[in-house]
C-alpha cells in the first residue's frame, strides 16, 4: 500500500503560453507570440505542464486543498491522514479519517476515509468521495459522491460551514453505500451466476467464442485465473453471495491486479480512489448493483 505524505510539497502556477515568433518578425530579437485565450497550469516542482485551459479556468491550489482537508477533519471530529500526488500532479488527493470511521458488515470491520480530490489536468471537478478498507484483508474500494462537485470557474473558496454541510451529505451517502453492502450479503449466488458475472467483468462473450471457434487470450486467461483465486478466498470467508463476490473483486484489485508491475504505482492511487484498478472496481460495482436490483 502506498504511503501518504503530510503535505503536497509543491504548488501549481499559472503561466503564459508562448508560441514561436510573432508573425512577420524575424531575427534573434523577435519576441514569441502569447496565446491570449489560454494559460498553462504548471507543477512548480517539476516544470511539467498539467493543463492548458482557457482563461476562465480557476485552479484550486494545493494549499487550499490542504486547508479544506483540515476543515473537513474539524467538521467530522477527525484527523487529516495525509495527501497524495497522482500521475505527476494531474490529480491530487487529501484523505481525512473522521471521528466515526469504523463500521461492521456481518461481523467484518470496515474503515473508511473521506477523500477530497482535485484534478489539475481538467479531467474532473473538485470532488468528495469515500475510500473503504475491509480490515481483515485490507481490500480497498472507493466511490465518488455525485451530488458534490465544485467546478474550476469563478471564485473557489471552501469555508468551514461548507465543510460541515459536505460532511453531512457525505455521511448520508456513505451509509447508503454500507446499506447496499448489507443487502448484497443477503443475495445468494450459485456457480452459474458467478461464471456469468465474471464473464461480464472481463468482457468475455462465450457465444462469440463458440461461434467463431476462438480461444481466450493468454492475458485474459491469466487475469481470470488470478481473479478466481481471490474468489475462492473471499467467498469461502464471506459466503456465496454478492458481497463475497464484490470483495473478491476488491481483493483482486488490491493484492493481485497489476501489483508489482513497473507502472502500478503510477496508475493506481492510495485506496483505489482513481486509476485503472479504481475503474475496474467501479465496473464491478455497476454490474453487481444491477444484479442486486434483479434479486
Amino acid at each position: 500500500m502506498k504511503k501518504l505524505s503530510q503535505e503536497f510539497g509543491w504548488e501549481v502556477t499559472q503561466n503564459e503560453i508562448l508560441v514561436g515568433n510573432q508573425i512577420g518578425l524575424i531575427g534573434p530579437n523577435a519576441a514569441p507570440a502569447i496565446v491570449s485565450d489560454r494559460k498553462a497550469i504548471v507543477n512548480n516542482s517539476t516544470g511539467a505542464v498539467l493543463n492548458t485551459p482557457k482563461n476562465g479556468y480557476k485552479p484550486l491550489s494545493n494549499l487550499q486543498l490542504e486547508d479544506a482537508a483540515r476543515m473537513m477533519a474539524e467538521a467530522s471530529s477527525g484527523t487529516v491522514e495525509g495527501f497524495e500526488t497522482f500521475q505527476g500532479g494531474k490529480k491530487v488527493l487529501a484523505y481525512v479519517k473522521s471521528g466515526n470511521n469504523t463500521h461492521e458488515i456481518n461481523g467484518n470491520a470496515i474503515e473508511d476515509y473521506i477523500v477530497i480530490g482535485n484534478s489539475h489536468d481538467g479531467s474532473s471537478s473538485i470532488f468528495i468521495g469515500t475510500s473503504t478498507t475491509l480490515l481483515r484483508c485490507a481490500n480497498q474500494f472507493a466511490t465518488i459522491q455525485r451530488d458534490f462537485s465544485i467546478r474550476h470557474s469563478g471564485e473557489i473558496a471552501i469555508k468551514f460551514e461548507d465543510a460541515l454541510e459536505h460532511y453531512r451529505k457525505y455521511y448520508i451517502q456513505r451509509d447508503l453505500m454500507y446499506n447496499k453492502f448489507i443487502e448484497m450479503s443477503k443475495v445468494k449466488i450459485d456457480s452459474s451466476l458467478v461464471a456469468s458475472l465474471t464473464d461480464r467483468l472481463f468482457d468475455v462473450d462465450r457465444q462469440a467464442i463458440t461461434r467463431e471457434e476462438k480461444e481466450l487470450s493468454t492475458r485474459t486467461l491469466n487475469q481470470m485465473n488470478s481473479f478466481n483465486e481471490s474468489l475462492e478466498t473471499e467467498m469461502t470467508d464471506l459466503g456465496s453471495n454478492l458481497w463475497g463476490y464484490f470483495n473478491a473483486v476488491t481483493h483482486y484489485t488490491t493484492h493481485s491486479r497489476g501489483v508489482g508491475g513497473k507502472n502500478y504505482e503510477a496508475n493506481n492511487s492510495f485506496g483505489n480512489v482513481v486509476g485503472s484498478n479504481a475503474n475496474f472496481n467501479k465496473k464491478a460495482n455497476a454490474i453487481l448493483t444491477k444484479e442486486l436490483s434483479l434479486a
